[in-house]
């Protein structure tokens, strides 16, 4: 029996990492190996494999395209319109063949279970958040890899599946796990030993970068009148949706005055909408910004038109932190400028 004794109690901080990434680990093991742990998590998964009749049909139908990836996403097409969502991506407790008759759960499952079926060399990589990469490796633990991805190869093509992306998933993964380690246990045959993979692809990541387009109309009191745009996606997008349809319709003007007083200190005369499309939304604002702009030696400097918003919410803020902050953050912005001077006044960079 184990018992900890003195451990002080852990203050929480707001944006600090999960409470086990800073308690201290303690790993014992009794000569397993990650083999051992890799069979036994297959022995699980290959009932999982399990087809009938009419899956084997829909699988046929639907599996078609010139490359291995057209395949696979056409096969994914139909099993994100065929099948819901379930509790988990990968259920063992349900063969493919249930899980598809009752329309529900288990996709990555099924995937797997058509793609063996039709002969692909079909491998599930477990895996676990990047920042985790090579740590607890020498002991060999069921929990060390808790996220399921699949690999397909098609001759010399190979295709990387994600289906917590549903449809974005096909060769691209959450970028949580690009670049992290995993546990890769080859299905097609069983026979195979599993092995570690030292390091997942990478794959572009359109939803991390931010686009954003100001044009300002500046007057010659420093006051800007400004057209604001910014597309979201992915979460970002659905958070935005999901916040807007939730307050009655007389509410939403408030919502906009709150995004472009965060955007703009001051923000006056704020109007906006929300342009919704099949990549996300965009937000656009129309707004006047007090002083904008001020007067220094004959000039107008326009700083806060650079949107150099800090990083760290209010709320992190705190006298002393003894705990890393964690922000996700975009990995790239871009900020497009259009800065229209006040009759006889012209624009310079410094």
């Amino acid at each position: 029996n184990w018992r900890a004794e003195r451990v002080p109690p852990m203050a929480t901080e707001p944006f600090a990492p999960f409470a086990q990434e800073l308690m201290p680990w303690l790993n014992y093991g009794f000569g397993v190996t990650w083999q051992d742990v890799g069979d036994i998590i297959r022995d699980r998964l290959l009932p999982v494999l399990r087809t009938s009749a009419e899956l084997r049909a829909w699988g046929s139908t639907a599996l078609e395209g010139e490359s291995a990836e057209q395949q696979v996403r056409a096969l994914v097409d139909a099993l994100v319109d065929t099948v819901e969502g379930g509790d988990s991506e990968l259920m063992v407790g349900s063969s493919a063949a249930e899980s598809y008759s009752n329309r529900r759960g288990n996709r990555l499952g099924i995937l797997a279970a058509v793609l063996v079926e039709h002969e692909w060399q079909v491998d599930l990589v477990l895996t676990r958040p990047w920042n985790e990469r090579t740590k607890r490796l020498t002991v060999p633990t069921l929990d060390a890899f808790p996220a399921a991805l699949l690999r397909a190869r098609l001759g010399d093509e190979e295709v990387w599946v994600d289906m917590r992306e549903e449809r974005r998933g096909v060769n691209h993964i959450n970028p949580l796990f690009q670049n992290a380690d995993g546990l890769v246990l080859p299905l097609s045959d069983p026979r195979q030993a599993v092995s570690i993979i030292d390091r997942l692809p990478s794959f572009p990541n359109p939803d991390l970068v931010e686009e954003v387009t100001v044009r300002a109309e500046v007057r010659p009191s420093g006051d800007a009148r400004i057209s604001f745009r910014m597309p979201l996606r992915g979460g970002q997008a659905e958070q935005l949706l999901e916040r807007v349809d939730s307050v009655p319709s007389d509410q939403i003007e408030m919502i906009y005055r709150q995004m472009a007083v965060s955007l703009f200190p001051g923000a006056d005369e704020v109007s906006g909408e929300i342009e919704r499309g099949e990549s996300g939304a965009t937000i656009h604002l129309e707004l006047t910004a007090p002083r904008a702009c001020e007067h220094e030696s004959g000039e107008l400097v326009c700083r806060s038109l650079v949107l150099s918003n800090p990083l760290v919410p209010v709320l992190a803020s705190l006298p002393e932190r003894r705990y890393p902050l964690v922000l996700r953050v975009p990995i790239e912005r871009r900020l497009q400028l259009d800065l229209v001077a006040p009759d006889g006044w012209r624009a310079v960079t410094r």
